[in-house]
């Protein structure tokens, strides 16, 4: 909106400076962090607005609703390859699951990078993975797990 763009910039970068310079002129005497009432204000009708144009538009959660189905088939899918590569130990079928899903490199690197061991749940490290994704690579990782590829 227009009035809080002149008060607080019109680019994220901006409005974090904004809030952050109030912040420290409001905190540097006290024995608390606070923020001004005004730059309070500024983050409620802001935080509205938000909620109003983009969080709550039909068209986002309308999108949500099909990335929450994506997130949760791309889970148990990757639950269903650490079962069958046990983990990511059984470098034949580690190779047979990279080959059909080229993309499956990628999370075979993760497991080994990262610090699991035997006990760690492959749930755990289902989520961790899918929580690093973005939305980009979610998607490609979908296609190349679901979406069927021409045989010639």
């Amino acid at each position: 909106p227009t009035h809080i763009v002149k008060e607080l910039g019109a680019d994220n970068g901006k409005i974090i400076g904004r809030f952050v310079n109030d912040i420290i002129a409001n905190s540097i005497d006290n024995d608390s962090i606070t923020m001004s009432g005004e730059a309070i204000d500024l983050m409620e009708k802001l935080k509205d607005f938000n909620y109003d144009r983009i969080y709550n538009h039909p068209e986002v959660e309308s999108k949500s609703k099909k990335s929450d189905h994506i997130i949760r088939l791309l889970y148990y899918k990757i639950l269903e390859i650490l079962e069958k590569t046990e983990k990511g130990a059984n470098s034949s079928e580690v190779q047979a699951a990279i080959k059909d899903s080229p993309v499956m490199e990628v999370f075979f690197r993760f497991i080994k990078n990262t610090s699991y061991n035997e006990k760690t749940p492959a749930s755990r490290m289902a989520v961790d993975y899918i929580a690093g994704m973005t939305d980009l690579f979610a998607e490609r990782t979908y296609i190349q797990l679901f979406v069927p590829t021409p045989v010639i």
